[in-house]
């Protein structure tokens, strides 16, 4: 799968050329050991050509240039572990140069393709990420990675505060949204679970059933996908309890192609007591730098009130510590199925623009902080109003082992890192008043 061996090394008569003067006896030993190696790999005797060298300074040379000629054909003979001690040793004698250095990045790729031969994933994994220590710019060690299924486990918790005013209607309240979503190698799986209170204040003339004073929506979803590469889909089924109308039913699909660039397509269908409401998302995406990627797209909307339609767009600096998502929408929404997260933006109201703003920090390899700030515009019949809110959400990670992979990595920092295999951030908004992500595609560069 992998090709390093062909780097320029240590052969030859360029490596003749950089034999160190010796003096007496070792001279005497040396330089023929030297010679007769060089003769040998000609001859594509390449044991006999370890061996002569062997015989002059040993298994490990106190001589940089020896020592990494000895390295050099300890990998072309198939020994890339031993490869890899002896490059490494090579780039701590005196006089060591970039070619130690250039070694042992091709000795590491080799060791990653052995160990990925033998479903040592862990080894393999191992190898290719001190590979891109070494050389960040490293492809084959980043497709190597990609190869990799990725588990893990992360439950998340969000608590939100929100304020909403449109007209002579003013309401506050609070959201308790709980997400589980578990990756096994190239399946995923998840389940949330949202709750939102909802109080509105004295005087004002809007009233739901059963309780004038106070909104309750209970939210259920549960899903699965698969992703291979550039390519995944995932379904999704929902039930939302709003107290305003009976129970709405719903399903949504996400279909995403690409890595650096591409696109995805969401699909969502609700039917609500009112009617079907049926939702297309379709959105383009690049990832112009390692860290940066940005989106654009469209929603549009055919209910039982016609048509809608809004533009949406995002830019996310996405680091193995941190991660930054700006996103929004402009034109009219109502009811938008945001499966990413998952959620449904249940307002009474039309929503004729959104902007959130989230940042999610990694306190440590298990545990990471987020928090989040919303807006919203807002309009119904006529009166214009809009939202604010304020969340905070912890997310934990704990190992996950299972006997075909051995134990995973499947840390908060390691989970941001691997955006190409469609990990990405999931911890967006948990509320009805916290405008949900239109975040970045589950992908970006091999890594």
């Amino acid at each position: 799968m992998i090709s390093g061996l062909g780097l320029a090394l240590q052969t030859g008569a360029a490596a003749s050329a950089q034999v160190v003067a010796l003096s007496g006896a070792q001279a005497s030993l040396r330089t023929p050991a030297w010679d007769r190696s060089i003769a040998h790999e000609k001859r594509g005797r390449l044991s006999e050509a370890r061996r002569a060298l062997v015989d002059a300074w040993g298994e490990q040379p106190d001589s940089y240039d020896a020592s990494l000629r000895v390295a050099w054909l300890t990998l072309r003979l198939g020994d890339a572990s031993r490869a890899v001690v002896l490059y490494e040793r090579a780039r701590h004698l005196q006089g060591a140069g970039p070619d130690a250095t250039e070694g042992l990045v091709a000795a590491l790729l080799a060791v990653g393709d052995h160990r990925i031969a033998d479903k040592d994933i862990e080894g393999a994994r191992a190898a290719w990420r001190r590979t891109l220590e070494l050389d960040p710019n490293n492809e084959p060690a980043r497709r190597g990675l990609a190869t990799i299924p990725e588990d893990y486990l992360i439950p998340e918790l969000w608590i939100a505060y929100l304020a909403e005013s449109t007209g002579s209607f003013k309401s506050f309240g609070g959201v308790v949204f709980a997400h589980v979503p578990l990756v096994l190698g190239r399946w995923r799986f998840r389940v949330a679970y949202r709750h939102e209170r909802l109080w509105v204040r004295e005087g004002s003339p809007l009233r739901f059933p059963g309780d004038p004073l106070r909104y309750v929506q209970h939210d259920a979803y549960a899903g699965a996908g698969y992703a291979a590469g550039p390519f995944s889909a995932d379904v999704l089924g929902l039930a939302v309890l709003p107290s305003s109308e009976q129970a709405v039913l719903g399903q949504s699909t996400t279909l995403r192609v690409g890595r650096r660039y591409g696109c995805w397509f969401d699909q969502a269908l609700l039917q609500r007591e009112r009617g079907t409401s049926l939702q297309l998302a379709p959105r383009a995406f690049v990832w112009p730098w390692a860290e940066l990627a940005v989106s654009a797209g469209a929603r549009l909307t055919w209910d039982d009130q016609g048509r809608a339609a809004s533009a949406l767009a995002s830019a996310t600096y996405a680091t193995p510590r941190l991660w930054l998502d700006l996103s929004g929408s402009a034109g009219l929404e109502r009811w938008p199925v945001v499966p990413s997260v998952p959620e449904v933006l249940t307002y009474a109201e039309d929503i004729v623009y959104s902007g959130r703003l989230t940042a999610i920090v990694s306190l440590s390899p298990q545990w990471a902080v987020g928090v989040q700030a919303e807006l919203a515009g807002l309009d119904v019949e006529g009166f214009r109003g809009g939202a604010l809110s304020a969340a905070l959400g912890l997310s934990w990670s704990p190992p996950v082992q299972r006997s075909d992979h051995g134990t995973l990595p499947n840390s908060n920092t390691e989970r941001r890192s691997h955006q190409d295999e469609g990990l990405r951030r999931d911890e967006t908004s948990p509320g009805r008043g916290l405008v949900a992500a239109e975040t970045v595609p589950p992908v970006g560069p091999a890594l």
